[in-house]
């Protein structure tokens, strides 16, 4: 078959995003690769979205609008997959937009590198409509294992590689993963049950995809106990997935992963947590050390943490805070 002659289902999650839709849909409209199904899924937004959408979709024979009570992200996402009749797809959020060779793209890649995942480089925008940083995948050659992009999302680099928005997917990989309902950090629950199941994943170095940093957007919005919690379970959940597929270098490195985060826990967030939060963490600590310390490339300044955050973490936040200034990196 004639790439030109694949469907593509994009899905669209939209809320509460209607100074950004239109620019969203018009770049989705003006793709190169024609051949789209462009579901735009409205979660119970209470501001203009919806009749936006409704203009849209009397536009272009392609559009299919479906409303839906407000359950967040990743419920919206499950939604379209649900509606999706493409044997890819890629997810657009609302307020973002893409280069007219997005999909063209990512669909040539997949396909010529017989891969079941394409993930391209993208665009950080600002309010105004600036660039404020171009972010390349120039980490790994052209394809990599999902194995491989598993280590990557344990690193400084990951989110670049863990957001859904930045790749297209076969559809066959949703038959057995799919968006947990109601949880923060959605895209980190996902990723590693999505990669774990690619043998090929391409990467495409050209910026295609524009990230748009909006004001009042949840990943904008300052930190809080129930993200910091959202963050343990999501970290103890991934823990436990590599326990269970029996990756013990997967494993060592996700729990490493999480000593660090419980040690930035109280460097950074110590005034957001009750007793009964740092007791805990204190505990989950000293649950996960031992197996942390295993991470064979783990450096010396990582093991002395590692020692600290088990007698106690608030110390080991204070030094772990001395040591950034003196190298300068606070």
């Amino acid at each position: 078959m004639n790439s030109e002659e694949i469907l593509v289902s994009v899905i669209v999650p939209i809320y509460n995003v209607q100074n950004y839709l239109e620019r969203c849909i018009k770049s989705i409209i003006a793709q190169e690769h024609h051949n789209l199904q462009i579901l735009l899924i409205n979660d119970g937004s209470t501001d203009g979205s919806y009749d936006i959408c409704l203009k849209y979709e009397r536009m272009d024979s392609r559009i299919k609008v479906i409303n839906k009570e407000n359950g967040g992200a990743a419920d919206t996402r499950n939604k379209g997959i649900d509606y999706s009749n493409g044997d890819y797809i890629v997810f657009i959020d609302g307020d973002d937009y893409v280069k007219a060779n997005y999909v063209k793209e990512l669909l040539n890649a997949v396909i010529e590198k017989q891969a079941q995942i394409a993930v391209c480089s993208f665009d950080i925008m600002g309010y105004n409509n600036n660039i404020i940083e171009k972010v390349y995948l120039n980490e790994f050659e052209d394809v990599v294992s999902g194995r491989e992009l598993l280590i990557a999302g344990m690193t400084d680099f990951a989110y670049k590689y863990i957001v859904v928005w930045n790749k297209i997917y076969k559809k066959e990989l949703f038959n057995y993963v799919k968006f947990d309902k109601g949880k923060l950090y959605e895209d980190e629950y996902f990723y590693f049950k999505l990669f774990w199941q690619c043998k090929h994943i391409v990467i495409v170095y050209d910026s295609l995809y524009y990230y748009v940093q909006r004001e009042g957007s949840a990943m904008q919005s300052p930190m809080t106990l129930v993200k910091i919690n959202a963050k343990c379970e999501m970290h103890q959940e991934r823990i436990n997935f590599y326990r269970e597929k029996e990756d013990k270098a997967l494993f060592y490195v996700a729990c490493q992963m999480y000593c660090n985060w419980l040690v930035e826990c109280f460097r950074s967030y110590l005034n957001l947590l009750q007793r009964s939060d740092k007791l805990r963490m204190q505990e989950q600590i000293r649950k996960y050390v031992h197996d942390a310390q295993k991470k064979v490339d783990n450096p010396y300044a990582i093991k002395i943490q590692n020692i600290l955050g088990c007698i106690n973490l608030s110390l080991a936040g204070h030094i772990k805070s001395l040591y950034l200034k003196l190298r300068g990196n606070e």
